[in-house]
């Protein structure tokens, strides 16, 4: 199917885009700019804790993927907000 096709491409690179955000976030946080490192990093974490949260309200079904895309995220933020 072609719009399958389509949305499962375009999800991963969505994907990749907020991993490599997530990445550059860690690396700028032990490097010169921390704070720069920090308020990204934060904003990957917190991002995907609320498409956690979105992905079981939307179909409680998939709740496994929603804990496995919201926990470890989750775990970021507090330590990230201490």
């Amino acid at each position: 199917m072609p719009a399958v096709r389509m949305w499962t491409f375009n999800l991963g690179f969505y994907n990749m885009i907020w991993g490599i955000g997530a990445i550059i976030g860690a690396l700028l946080l032990t490097g010169t700019e921390p704070a720069a490192g920090r308020a990204l990093l934060l904003f990957t974490a917190a991002g995907h804790v609320i498409l956690g949260v979105i992905l079981v309200l939307s179909e409680r079904r998939l709740w496994a993927s929603a804990i496995a895309e919201a926990l470890l995220p989750a775990v970021i933020v507090v330590l990230l907000l201490r």
